[in-house]
């Protein structure tokens, strides 16, 4: 006959207890328990970071009047539309735009006026060009409008349409209808393009522009045809 096993009832009082089990190096190498939460955590403060970064460039390349870009971020936008144009071989074309009278309304109206001024004008150059174009005001009075892959005689021709809303809009303030007068200066860029000399030339068209009794923006010969 086998022996019957019977469970001594008072065994745990004479054996070591167990202790708990420790995790092991790969555990703490993948990051389970609390290594785990804590790289998390981490993690989430990267995003955090990250995303607060981002934001204050926004910031930093906006104006704060108008919601446009200002001219840091104008100066981004062409340096990487310049690499762009090189890499697929196309262009476009850069137009400076100026504010005639500015500094009377100012003084006439006062500054809130001014900056309702400016606010419309914002409105009408962000209304006027494509989303894949580039609206920024630079300084002051002064805006630029970046038509990226787009020919010579198109580029002109939708700067003029642009330059003739401008020049016969008004702008409501107190009681009063404020005229628009603005003038235009536009030069093309090409592949081989270089972003100082194109700043300088559509700055130069501007002023040229200004110089002209009508004050009209004029296409180039070879845009006309």
């Amino acid at each position: 006959m086998s022996p019957v096993s019977v469970a001594d009832p008072y065994r745990h009082l004479f054996e070591p207890p167990v202790a708990p089990r420790q995790p092991g190096w790969l555990e703490r190498l993948t990051g389970a328990g609390p290594m785990r939460a804590e790289r998390d955590a981490l993690r989430r403060q990267v995003t955090e970071l990250r995303e607060r970064v981002r934001q204050l460039e926004g910031i930093s390349q906006t104006d704060e009047l108008t919601g446009l870009a200002n001219r840091r971020g104008f100066e981004e936008f062409l340096r990487r539309s310049l690499a762009s144009a090189a890499r697929h071989a196309d262009g476009g074309v850069l137009a400076y735009l100026d504010l005639d009278y500015f500094k009377q309304v100012n003084d006439t109206h006062g500054h809130q006026a001014g900056d309702t001024v400016l606010k419309a004008v914002a409105t009408i150059l962000k209304r006027d060009t494509r989303d894949s174009d580039f609206v920024a005001r630079l300084h002051g009075d002064e805006f630029a409008i970046l038509l990226v892959r787009a020919g010579t005689k198109g580029g002109f021709a939708r700067l003029r349409l642009i330059d003739h809303c401008l020049n016969n809009s008004t702008v409501s303030f107190g009681g009063l209808e404020i005229p628009l007068r603005a003038s235009m200066g536009a030069v093309a860029f090409g592949p081989d393009s270089n972003a100082q000399q194109l700043l300088r030339d559509a700055d130069a068209a501007m002023y040229e522009t200004k110089s002209r009794p009508r004050r009209r923006l004029e296409a180039p010969l070879s845009a006309a045809a």
